[in-house]
């Protein structure tokens, strides 16, 4: 069986020789929350962005895939599906009018052949009356069904390149359409341009999930991109940079044909 998410922590840790008071002052992230995180006790941390940014933040500081333990911390945390009840299908009630029908259908088949056999042979039966002449009844052709709706295939998931030069990440997207989340596992710097337009310019606390929405360009100046996981229309990216102490960048996302 797997280790759980707590111990995989503490685990982590205690091989370091790190205390919890040494990773409070590396990670900025405060000891109590860590420690809720080391128990598994997440009512203690304030909501579901926060715990998964903390999560993040401290796993990659401790060597561990962040990613995946904020994957399976959603497992974890998503309600078990309700199992419906069988249904029961209720017995087919039983007619006491049944036998009693097929008792006077016997008794009845019983007479007539007692008739045909044994009355009817004495007088002359009279000649049997020919068919009525069959109309000419035109065939019914079959009506074919109609040809299914042509299948359409489904469009292919967007492609995802990126590219550093010098001080700036440059990402280039195919796509319909252009969605940016940024979720902050420390206080950071942004300033915002969305296709032309400046919409933020300030910082933003740790543990802060901001969604950005444009038609061809989002430009961004991040002042500590290492504190930001990236997800662009829907596909988590991780960090910006694992080292935390990354200068600034400019973060350029295109929207390309």
């Amino acid at each position: 069986m797997s280790k759980d998410i707590g111990t995989l922590l503490r685990e982590a840790r205690e091989a370091q020789g790190i205390s919890l008071e040494q990773a409070q002052v590396d990670t900025k992230i405060r000891q109590r929350y860590l420690k809720a995180l080391e128990d598994g006790d997440y009512r203690l941390i304030p909501g579901e962005a926060y715990a998964r940014g903390f999560l993040r933040s401290y796993a990659g500081y401790l060597g561990l895939d962040g990613l995946e333990l904020v994957r399976r911390y959603r497992e974890e945390q998503a309600p078990p599906a309700e199992e419906a009840p069988p249904v029961r299908k209720p017995a087919p009630a039983r007619s006491p009018i049944r036998p009693v029908a097929a008792l006077v259908g016997c008794l009845v088949l019983v007479a007539a052949m007692t008739y045909y056999f044994g009355v009817l042979p004495r007088h002359e039966r009279a000649p049997e009356e020919s068919p009525p002449p069959q109309e000419d009844v035109t065939p019914v052709l079959p009506v074919q069904p109609e040809p299914p709706p042509p299948v359409v295939p489904s469009p292919a998931p967007p492609s995802i390149s990126r590219e550093d030069v010098e001080d700036e990440v440059r990402y280039r997207v195919t796509g319909e359409f252009l969605q940016v989340t940024l979720e902050l596992a420390d206080a950071c710097w942004l300033g915002v341009t969305v296709d032309g337009r400046r919409v933020m310019e300030q910082t933003l606390p740790v543990g802060k999930v901001q969604v950005f929405q444009a038609s061809r360009e989002i430009s961004m100046r991040v002042g500590r991109p290492g504190s930001v996981f990236l997800s662009i229309n829907g596909e988590e990216l991780g960090l910006l940079f694992q080292d935390r102490a990354t200068s600034p960048r400019t973060v350029i996302i295109t929207l390309v044909e």
